[in-house]
């Protein structure tokens, strides 16, 4: 979550900040490999929707729609 708290620490690239928000991801995921992220799934929801964004700004439809997919998949998780 380290990452996570430094992006609002200081200025990031989108680049940067999406490697930053995926390496988070990638910790959660390792942590719960069997896909049962419990109540993490609300904190990868919200990150693939701040990744989504980025993509957005970067006028990268197509990964934007990839990271909103993503967030809506562990939204729906998180809701069950």
């Amino acid at each position: 979550m380290t990452a996570v708290n430094m992006i609002s620490k200081a200025h990031f690239s989108h680049e940067e900040t999406i490697e930053a928000y995926t390496f988070a991801i990638d910790i959660l995921k390792r942590l719960y490999s069997d896909g049962n992220v419990g109540f993490y799934a609300f904190d990868i929801s919200y990150y693939y929707r701040k990744i989504a964004s980025e993509y957005a700004e970067m006028n990268d439809a197509e990964n934007t729609l990839k990271a909103l997919t993503e967030s809506c998949k562990f939204a729906i998780i998180e809701a069950n």
